[in-house]
């Protein structure tokens, strides 16, 4: 006998933001995505060349913020619609 489940659809949630420093760019965007749903267990985590060098203290407070612990990306990225090479 096989059991199924129906899948569930969760929305996935995005923040995109720039700003003087790192801090108050991450501080923008986790205020685009608020808190993280229950469960919630990976996050994405892209930063502009400018950033990079703040790439661990950036994810340190992501973490911190969301309670995500796994995060998975990359330095240096374009966003659709926006220019964000060597901006902060």
């Amino acid at each position: 006998m096989t059991t199924h489940r129906a899948a569930r659809t969760v929305a996935f949630r995005a923040g995109h933001a720039r700003g003087a420093d790192w801090q108050e760019a991450v501080e923008s965007a986790l205020q685009q995505i608020g808190p993280a749903q229950p469960g919630a267990n990976l996050g994405f985590l892209y930063v502009s060349d400018r950033l990079g060098g703040d790439a661990t203290a950036i994810l340190a407070r992501v973490r911190e913020a969301t309670g995500v612990r796994d995060w998975v990306g990359t330095v240096g990225v374009a966003s659709p619609g926006t220019e964000v090479k060597l901006s902060p």
